[in-house]
């Protein structure tokens, strides 16, 4: 019962550890590791547009097909 107890007890302890050192850790540190899918997880397109800076947006816009769509890098009228 004594092991069960001091389990329980470091696991809490624990917890409340990580979650102190992620809300002291600069943002970057705490998404260092993450892929920019990660990152992006659980954002709506809306959220996405509102974090971009308008030259970032621009910048998206001008790699964007008119349809729509995203254009592959290396293809396109130049690169066959």
């Amino acid at each position: 019962m004594d092991d069960k107890i001091r389990q329980d007890t470091l696991k809490d302890f624990v917890s409340r550890t990580i979650n102190e050192l992620l809300r002291t850790l600069p943002p970057e540190k705490r998404l260092e590791g993450l892929s920019p899918e990660e990152r992006l997880e659980g954002l709506s397109a809306e959220d996405v547009l509102k974090a971009l800076t308008p030259e970032m947006r621009e910048a998206l816009a001008r790699q964007l097909k008119p349809n729509g769509a995203a254009s592959e890098p290396g293809r396109g009228p130049d690169h066959g």
